[in-house]
């Protein structure tokens, strides 16, 4: 049992910046689900970049990548990150 406490996400909050998304109108991951971790990250001082997307779980894949990929290349090049919360 401790070990799935553990691996439970939010339950340790990242100590690094973290780029969080999710499609509003996701059918496979309840959109809800997301939200929860996004608001727990917030309130434990993770760097989070929060982005949801009016699109579903597959097109999201697609449509978030820019993002996703300009976030890594921000961290990347030492760009400090801005949190969303």
């Amino acid at each position: 049992m401790a070990r799935l406490t553990e691996n439970k996400l939010g339950g340790s909050p990242p100590k690094v910046p973290v780029f969080l998304y999710h499609a509003t109108g996701d059918q496979l991951v309840q959109f809800a689900q997301a939200d929860t971790l996004h608001k727990t990250y917030c309130a434990a001082g993770v760097a989070e970049t929060w982005k949801t997307y009016d699109t579903d779980h597959i097109t999201l894949v697609y449509t978030g990548n820019a993002d996703v990929l300009a976030f890594v290349k921000d961290r990347i090049a030492g760009v400090p990150a801005t949190a969303s919360c």
